[in-house]
């Protein structure tokens, strides 16, 4: 207690006043840089999303021949709450329709793709059957691609 002086002595003890050392430069600089440090890392993560998921992609036209037509029936999705806070919410049901999911191997494309369309909008197409689709190519950087199918017209 060399940086401390007597002030006072008192039936409980001595009392020191303490003279607290003024904040070095460095000091005050480490945790904006810290903070600087973790919004570049955010900005760019911010970034990479948006170049990968946001950026405009131009829409592709592609011909394909339907290969399987499978039926799934209607069902229902549960959702259920989250978190810490749920009170006395209980699971949300989500009704799916039935639909056709076609198989559909396309030109240019190794990998066969699929696309559902309900059971009305599927009466015109069958197995076997020549399609044109409009789609859209996705990428992430060093884990493939991958395509979005906006729709499928007879041919």
């Amino acid at each position: 207690m060399a940086a401390c002086k007597l002030r006072t002595k008192t039936a409980a003890g001595p009392q020191h006043r303490c003279h607290r050392r003024a904040p070095v430069l460095g000091d005050l600089i480490k945790v904006p840089k810290f903070l600087f440090v973790i919004a570049i890392l955010f900005a760019l993560v911010a970034i990479a999303v948006c170049a990968i998921f946001l950026r405009p992609v131009p829409i592709r036209t592609g011909f394909g021949k339907i290969t399987n037509k499978t039926f799934k029936p209607a069902g229902t999705y549960w959702q259920y709450p989250a978190g810490i806070d749920r009170g006395f919410h209980t699971a949300t049901p989500i009704p799916l329709a039935e639909a056709y999911v076609f198989q559909i191997a396309l030109d240019r494309y190794d990998r066969p793709v699929f696309f559902s369309l309900n059971t009305v909008a599927s009466r015109n197409f069958d197995v076997g059957q020549t399609v044109q689709i409009n789609y859209q190519e996705r990428s992430l950087p060093f884990s493939g691609t991958r395509l979005y199918i906006l729709n499928m017209e007879s041919r």
